[in-house]
């Protein structure tokens, strides 16, 4: 089995100000070594200013 490491994403100031405030939710898609994919839609809630 491998190991994922957690990443880290970072916006520029500008693209963060014109983004909406409020709720948002982050989707991850896992795929497995054997082909098999699976996507949770909501693994991660945040709420934005």
């Amino acid at each position: 089995m491998r190991s994922l490491s957690p990443r880290t994403y970072t916006i520029s100031g500008t693209s963060a100000d014109s983004s909406p405030g409020g709720p948002w939710h982050i989707a991850v898609l896992a795929t497995a070594d054997d082909g098999f994919s699976t996507l949770d839609t909501k693994a991660a809630d945040l709420t934005t200013a």
